[in-house]
């Protein structure tokens, strides 16, 4: 009986583990792909949080320059008035409305509703006063006030006069808060925003908003003294801006990707904004991001700017990327653990394999070892690998004289046909 052995006629190692290190080694590989997944998706949204707040924060500067230009340019007006006070000639009625008339009142002065001038006025020069106004185009002229202070400022001219012609005579110094600005304005010779006032309307309406005031002096100029200043004020300029009208545009500068809220002064938690911007046909929704402070000085006053990402805002951050990212590394860490299992999973079976025909090589060994009849294992090339006890007696050589050689060298006799040598 001849058994063939297969190439290389060795015995692979058993190892019973295998499939436990592999399931072992593939969740290893699972966890720590399912961190580095968590770990980038962080990674990636703590990135795109820093951009977007980096562009909340220049949207937010954007705001805060057009509404620092927004309030400024009546500065400018209310300063060219003044010029034409220092040139020397008596200003009239008609002179300061021609003055308005050649600018381009909309286009350079958004928000604005009016400009005037409010003569200074002691009450017991009241009638003088009203007299000298009604010879200037006003012959319906009169004073109304409501206080009993020494002095009044009494508004004598106010352009567009057709619209608000009813606000001549008013006493505007009455008021506290544009008492205020007016002072401020008198002792620092600059111009004065007051805080947030009530702008009556030719209808009677109130609209909230500011006055910038500039001090007129005798002489034109400016006195050096705080003393000289009072003594020499003539009356004051002032320009009325509506808070609404004045920073819309601030709120497009942004594209309404912002919404804020304006206070005068540092707010607290008590502190209600003059005046709040929210996105318009959108559902109000919690803010996106961190608020920002924004602080304007404006005519020596603080406008404080908080503002927030809103609706819009929100809706355009980028929060796919990071889920993106996370799901498409922890699909890698899946895969390569799935492979990895198949591997080891593989060479598992084929160490089973092994032991099994291992096994079977054994039995058929110990049955090859204890038959009675001549047993011989040769390898491909036909050559002995390993003889029987049986073939030792029936042959009369033994394993060490048999391996390596072919077995008809053994056996073959004087007389042997080819065909049976070939059999054998």
């Amino acid at each position: 009986m001849q058994v063939a052995l297969p190439p290389g006629g060795k015995e692979t190692p058993r190892f019973d583990s295998a499939r436990i290190q592999a399931l072992v080694v593939a969740l290893l590989v699972l966890l720590t792909g399912l961190g580095l997944a968590t770990s980038a998706m962080r990674w990636v949204e703590a990135d795109i949080a820093e951009e977007s707040a980096e562009r909340l924060d220049r949207l937010a500067n954007r705001v805060r320059n057009a509404i620092e230009q927004k309030f400024r340019t009546p500065v400018y007006g209310l300063r060219g008035l003044r010029a034409t006070y220092a040139m020397g000639e008596e200003m009239t009625r008609d002179r300061f409305a021609a003055w308005i008339a050649a600018r381009d009142f909309e286009g350079e002065f958004p928000g604005v509703r009016a400009f005037g001038y409010a003569e200074h006025v002691y009450r017991w020069h009241a009638i003088r006063f009203v007299e000298r106004t009604r010879r200037d185009g006003a012959p319906d002229f009169a004073i109304r006030s409501d206080g009993d202070a020494p002095d009044m400022y009494v508004v004598k001219y106010i352009e567009p006069a057709a619209v608000y012609s009813p606000l001549l005579g008013v006493d505007v110094g009455v008021e506290a808060v544009r008492r205020a600005a007016i002072d401020t304005a008198i002792e620092t010779g600059e111009t004065a925003l007051s805080g947030q006032v009530a702008l009556r309307g030719p209808d009677g309406q109130a609209t909230p908003g500011f006055l910038f005031v500039l001090a007129v002096y005798e002489g034109g100029g400016v006195p050096a003294s705080v003393a000289e200043r009072r003594a020499a004020v003539r009356g004051v300029l002032f320009a009325a801006l509506v808070s609404e009208e004045m920073v819309n545009t601030a709120a497009a500068a942004a594209d309404e990707l912002i919404e804020f809220d304006m206070y005068d002064g540092l707010p607290d938690d008590s502190t209600k904004p003059f005046y709040s911007f929210r996105t318009p046909g959108v559902r109000p929704a919690a803010s996106a991001g961190s608020a920002i402070f924004l602080p304007i000085v404006i005519a020596n006053r603080l406008i404080v700017v908080r503002g927030w990402g809103g609706p819009k805002w929100a809706a355009g951050i980028d929060r796919t990327t990071p889920v993106a990212v996370g799901a498409g590394v922890a699909a890698f860490a899946a895969g390569l653990s799935f492979v990895i299992w198949l591997l080891a999973t593989g060479r598992a079976r084929a160490l089973d394999l092994a032991r099994s025909m291992t096994a079977d090589l054994d039995r058929l060994a110990k049955v090859a070892e204890r038959t009675t009849n001549g047993v011989i294992i040769a390898g491909e090339d036909r050559r002995i690998v390993w003889v029987n006890e049986g073939f030792t007696r029936l042959t009369g050589y033994t394993l060490d004289e048999a391996r390596g050689r072919k077995p008809r060298e053994l056996v073959q006799f004087e007389g042997t046909s080819t065909d049976r040598d070939e059999e054998i």
